[in-house]
């Protein structure tokens, strides 16, 4: 029997309440690794006890649909299955299909099909073409999201349940974490190459420095702590060039040290699998793929080498360390390109900070197409070590106060081949 948490019942009470006062729509908005797709299965338990329910449970990736068939056959053993391209429709309770997989079968499907639509992730599935899988039903509509954006508001209405994540620390479901920024100079300022300046936005878009990058490598070599880690890089081409310096690092591990996990895989499922179950790759290296809805408790390490200006996905990216497991007391976010300054995560001030002892000197020292490589030599600016300070992740005052978030921002949409793919 699955024993829910205290606030897991309070959401599912708070949904209920709403149903029976006669209300159609719903958003839950919890932190990260908080269960919300146990609180979905549990919700349609209960649902079920009360007369027969059928429900459809919407995701973008593929990878979600897996876990949340899971989630739901662990409560309700037998009666979901994944609806997936060409395959007949089966007689199940649960229907759980990609959103890609239902705009193209939205015909064969009744208005009145479904009682109950949850939407997975839903501040980034229900934008353009993917809004008629949600409007097409006239059925009670719940989203689900760590992030809400403006959209998820229109169409689901206020949050109906907020968990914050500064609660989920506090009451010891979900990890704290410790911060660790560190900036080249080239990072910070750009680089001049025969007589054009590019700036930091174009590193790695315009144009590659090798250095760069393994600067950054090796300080994620010597600063992470023990454990699976989480990279973020710019392109495909960034990501394979950190994966490979990475390897550098252990040539007895003939490659699996580190992988770069994108489209660009033979196969992305049986990389993340090996990556979540597996001693190794130790290393997994992302390009908007493991940002959102991917769930490893064993990853300790967080580092942004991406710079975003969306803070919906920093706080995903945020979200993927934020899960317990046996052994894990905390994570560590490693920062080398001002996103967490950028979007002034309220830290405590270095200099009550012993320094690291594995790190010399003072904290802070100052202020798909062809990419050239650049021969230029990199230099540290600046590292620091910050605490997380009561209350203050400024990021997530909206969420403390109940308002909705800013937007996704550009970052936040994928190609389709990147949907698909998972």
């Amino acid at each position: 029997m699955i024993r829910l948490r205290p606030y897991q019942s309070e959401c599912i009470r708070a949904v209920l309440e709403r149903i029976r006062a006669g209300e159609r729509r719903a958003l839950l908005h919890l932190a990260t690794g908080t269960g919300k797709t146990l609180i979905a299965a549990k919700l349609v338990e209960r649902l079920t006890l009360a007369g027969g329910v059928k429900v459809l449970f919407l995701v973008d990736r593929i990878q979600l649909a897996v876990q949340a068939h899971e989630t739901f056959e662990s409560v309700m053993p037998g009666r979901s299955y994944i609806l997936r391209p060409g395959m007949p429709r089966w007689d199940r309770q649960v229907t759980i299909a990609l959103l890609q997989t239902m705009i193209s079968r939205l015909g064969e499907f009744d208005a009145r099909e479904f009682d109950v639509v949850f939407v997975d992730e839903c501040h980034r599935s229900v934008f353009g073409r993917w809004r008629p899988c949600v409007e097409r039903f006239d059925a009670i509509r719940i989203g689900l999201t760590a992030t809400p954006s403006c959209y998820s508001k229109e169409l689901f209405g206020p949050a109906t349940y907020r968990y914050a994540l500064r609660r989920g620390i506090e009451e010891g479901y979900l990890s704290p974490y410790r911060i660790y920024r560190a900036m080249t100079l080239i990072t910070k300022g750009g680089v001049r190459v025969n007589g054009t300046n590019y700036g930091p936005q174009e590193l790695e878009r315009m144009i590659t420095v090798p250095d760069r990058n393994r600067k950054m490598v090796e300080e994620i070599e010597r600063i992470a702590i023990a454990g699976k880690v989480l990279v973020y890089a710019i392109t495909k081409k960034h990501a394979a060039q950190i994966a490979g310096f990475f390897n550098a690092l252990r040539p007895s591990l003939g490659g699996r040290y580190a992988e770069a996990i994108t489209t660009d895989c033979e196969d992305p499922q049986d990389a993340i699998r090996r990556f979540k179950r597996e001693e190794y790759p130790r290393i997994a290296v992302s390009v908007g793929m493991l940002d959102t809805g991917f769930d490893c408790p064993g990853v300790v390490n967080i580092v942004f080498c991406r710079p975003t200006g969306s803070e919906i996905l920093y706080k995903q990216i945020r979200g993927r360390g934020t899960r317990l497991c046996a052994g894990k007391r905390s994570f560590l976010m490693l920062d080398f390109v001002g996103n967490s300054e950028r979007f002034n995560e309220g830290y405590v001030p270095p200099k009550e900070l012993p320094l690291d002892p594995r790190m010399g000197g003072s904290h802070r020292k100052g202020g798909g197409t062809f990419v050239p490589t650049v021969v230029a030599t990199d230099s540290w600016i600046w590292r620091e070590w910050f605490d997380v300070a009561p209350g203050g992740e400024a990021v997530d005052l909206g969420d403390l106060a109940g308002e909705i978030g800013s937007g996704a921002g550009e970052d936040m949409w994928l190609s389709q081949a990147e949907l698909e793919a998972g």
